[in-house]
């Protein structure tokens, strides 16, 4: 086995000369997770991964620009995917700050789970590479000009307290916009005081696009925990693919607002604009396969949360050796997932890496502790 490495808690990467064409590219190794696991699950995976960081994926592109190689690993060209220039730009800084770190250095890949950790599950990345509004002012002046609809939510499965549902609908896909302010007080008797803003609107790609503002209106990495189970915007859009804008359990109405019948079908209603929209586009995702997303999830939990079988793979160890080495450490099942098995957390693992592993968030739903940062101003 080789030798143990320290952790690094903190690294600043800087960007060294490549020939152009190689700037927007990157290698994404894989492993095999669990029984029927295979190559197509990730390409599937990262497939809806980059279409939810923006990629309008024309025909055929993902097949050409994404391509796997030997040794388990994935080739992805990002400035032929369909990026706006800006997120290229955002993609190839991050490529290579990656691309600088031991961890690339030594397996000349970073694991495709990780990929996506750095990526949705990072919020100043996602932020970035999407082009979320910069400010909720920002937001609001893009959509809403006072004739907005607007639902009040008592009893929420997501939030402890009061919140109220801010939406812009059009039969135009790409001006949807809904917020949801989080806050104190109570609707119901006029001292409710918005605090915190989530917020998402359509991107031209036809997926939706989250952010969270802070009462100052600046962008946050996620909901705290105080106002509920909202977390970072990668668990916002686990849970609004299906349906843009779920009510999960029934909430009372309030005189002087619409009715939840009323709110339910004007969401409907919008759901079939989004979705004949997405028909008009010439993109390799077929949207109405939602069930695939599942692979990206996959991807990313069997990296956050490995098992032996994973380690095994991922550092080329023998899982009777990981076992005693890895002894002191507690498992745990994944309920969504039960056949991923016994599960260890990423960051409990780090160290007894065989070579410096880079950092990653502590959770890509929840808050925890300081998301890293691989981009620089």
């Amino acid at each position: 086995m080789k030798r143990l490495l320290p952790v690094c808690i903190a690294f600043v990467c800087f960007s060294c000369s490549r020939p152009q064409e190689e700037k927007a590219v990157i290698r994404l190794s894989y492993t095999i997770n669990f029984n029927y696991d295979a190559i197509d699950n990730k390409l599937e995976g990262l497939k809806w991964t980059l279409s939810y960081l923006g990629a309008a994926l024309p025909d055929s592109s993902f097949e050409k620009h994404c391509r796997a190689e030997e040794y388990r690993k994935i080739f992805v060209r990002f400035d032929s995917l369909g990026f706006s220039p800006e997120a290229v730009k955002v993609l190839t800084q991050l490529c290579d700050s990656l691309k600088n770190t031991a961890e690339y250095k030594e397996k000349n890949s970073i694991d495709i789970g990780e990929f996506i950790a750095l990526t949705i599950g990072t919020s100043r990345h996602y932020y970035a590479i999407t082009g979320v509004s910069p400010t909720f002012n920002d937001f609001t002046k893009n959509y809403f000009s006072g004739g907005e609809q607007v639902f009040p939510v008592l009893s929420s499965a997501v939030s402890k307290h009061h919140r109220r549902l801010r939406l812009h609908m059009d039969t135009a896909a790409l001006k949807t916009a809904f917020v949801a302010e989080e806050g104190s007080g109570d609707i119901d008797k006029n001292t409710f005081v918005a605090e915190l803003f989530e917020v998402f609107d359509v991107m031209p790609n036809g997926q939706l696009r989250f952010a969270i503002y802070d009462k100052d209106g600046q962008l946050t990495d996620g909901s705290p925990s105080y106002y509920g189970d909202v977390g970072k915007p990668a668990k916002c859009l686990w849970c609004h693919e299906q349906y843009i804008q779920p009510l999960f359990k029934h909430t009372p109405d309030v005189n002087g607002y619409m009715t939840e019948d009323a709110f339910t079908e004007l969401v409907r209603k919008q759901m079939e604009v989004i979705a004949a929209y997405r028909k008009t586009l010439n993109s390799s995702l077929d949207y109405e396969r939602t069930m695939e997303h599942m692979q990206m999830e996959l991807l990313y939990i069997s990296y956050m949360e490995p098992s032996r079988q994973k380690l095994s793979e991922e550092w080329d160890m023998e899982e009777e050796e990981l076992k005693t080495l890895l002894a002191a450490l507690p498992v745990h099942e994944k309920t969504e997932f039960p056949f991923l098995g016994k599960l260890y957390d990423r960051v409990a693992v780090h160290s007894f890496a065989p070579y410096l592993q880079n950092p990653v968030p502590s959770s890509i739903r929840e808050l925890g502790g300081k998301d890293p940062v691989y981009l620089v101003k």
